[in-house]
């Protein structure tokens, strides 16, 4: 009779270590890219108005406590300003009636700033009470990049 050989409790001591080593930098990982999600928004978020378009949760299983989520519907702010008239060409006599149309100009001009593309996106909220103080239409404030507009942030309540 052949006797097995018995594998030394080393072994089993290294796999663990290896696993433990593995999930930590795991955690690192992601926690890291959270941060660096964190950091972007601070130097180059854009913040626009957006309304509720969709409060849901959802439950992978009967003992798990659920995940709450938001759908926000905005339009991308834009940069670019539009001049609707050159100042250096008005001559500096104005009939009443120039002065009447350049001040109706200045105040529709914030009418014909372009707003951007619409936009949705969602954003998983963390506790139950944050998610019933919200309802569907409710207008607030995000924060989001420009380049990935998944990247997104309550920034406040309006």
């Amino acid at each position: 009779m052949t006797q097995k050989k018995v594998i030394p409790v080393k072994y089993f001591y290294y796999g663990m270590l290896l696993c433990a080593v593995l999930v930590t930098s795991l955690f690192l990982f992601l926690w890291r890219r959270e941060a660096t999600a964190e950091q972007a928004l601070n130097k180059r978020g854009v913040t626009v108005n957006a309304w509720i378009t969709k409060l849901y949760e959802t439950k992978a299983s009967k003992r798990l406590s659920p995940n709450y989520y938001m759908e926000v519907g905005f339009f991308t702010d834009s940069t670019k300003k539009i001049v609707l008239y050159n100042t250096d060409t008005v001559s500096k006599a104005k009939s009443a009636s120039d002065k009447i149309l350049e001040s109706l100009a200045k105040q529709t001009e914030g009418l014909r700033q372009p707003i951007g593309c619409y936009e949705t996106a969602t954003i998983h909220l963390p506790r139950y009470e944050i998610y019933k103080s919200y309802n569907i239409n409710d207008k607030i404030r995000v924060q989001f990049l420009p380049e990935d507009h998944r990247v997104m942030r309550i920034v406040s309540n309006n």
